[in-house]
């Protein structure tokens, strides 16, 4: 039985998120084409009608990884809602002519920051797991203290810290820790499943485990927990809103070049790709 969601739900925006059959194909992933106010407004309709739910939050570099991996693209395209985070799907909506288009990213971070201040007048209790040891508990603090939340209704667990991919499937090591957390998060019954363990990592386990889970929802939010608990800088607002946050991050952590690299390099390689010669399977 999950978690009981607060009956209170937000002004509907004008429009839905579109569902699975109207996605926008991109790399062979449907991506859904939404605004925060819309993805804010689908949670707490989901969340009032007690329908648990999944939602991932790929980014270019996502896309490439599925793109190399069909097991991690079938997880994806198994979700309730898969929003865009980053500006490269817009630019790759509009080469490709998707339908529908997508217009506009909606990040990880920025739509846990916005779940989090809305938390208190829907009395939703939020979950962080994941993350190096330690960042969950500075996320949960550092958003306390700026959403001026009761910190009755966060909880945080740095979750398993070693897992692999192997073979397409998610191997969990330290088998221990992992069913603590899913005792935590049970004994909790939150509202929100923040699950930041990377990509690939991050869908696998909220897929497996989340039919025993009691929550409302789960979404995948990779390095989310390191900008909420202000261990690394996030771009300023007008150099995401251009797109060039991948240029801030590189100048500040040029440890991400092959990352950076992969999200703007490779990735508008394989969407010319899909262009000019049509998507592989």
């Amino acid at each position: 039985m999950t978690a009981k969601p607060s009956q209170k739900s937000l002004k509907a925006p004008a429009g839905q998120p579109k569902n699975a059959l109207n996605k926008a194909k991109i790399l062979g992933v449907g991506i859904n084409s939404t605004s925060y106010p819309q993805v804010l407004n689908w949670i707490s309709k989901k969340l009032s009608k007690q329908q648990k739910f999944f939602i991932a939050t790929p980014n270019p570099e996502m896309l490439v990884a599925a793109s190399q991996d069909p097991a991690f693209k079938a997880v994806l395209n198994r979700t309730d809602l898969t929003i865009p985070d980053g500006f490269g799907l817009v630019l790759a909506s509009f080469l490709l002519d998707t339908a529908p288009r997508i217009t506009t990213t909606v990040t990880g971070t920025d739509l846990v920051e916005k779940i989090t201040k809305l938390s208190p007048e829907n009395n939703w209790r939020l979950f962080f797991l994941g993350g190096r040891p330690g960042i969950a508990e500075k996320a949960v603090q550092r958003l306390s203290s700026i959403c001026h939340l009761p910190f009755a209704i966060c909880h945080f667990s740095s979750g398993p810290q070693k897992l692999s991919i192997i073979n397409g499937k998610l191997e969990i090591v330290d088998r221990e820790e992992n069913t603590r957390s899913l005792i935590e998060i049970n004994k909790f019954q939150p509202h929100l499943l923040f699950v930041a363990f990377g990509h690939g990592k991050q869908e696998r386990w909220i897929l497996n485990h989340l039919p025993y889970l009691k929550i409302g929802g789960a979404i995948g939010v990779g390095g989310a927990f390191d900008y909420l608990s202000g261990t690394t800088a996030r771009a300023p607002f007008v150099i995401r809103k251009l797109g060039f946050e991948w240029l801030f991050r590189l100048f500040f952590q040029p440890n991400r070049l092959h990352r950076i690299l992969t999200a703007v390099i490779v990735f508008p390689f394989l969407v010319l790709q899909e262009k000019f010669f049509g998507q592989k399977s």
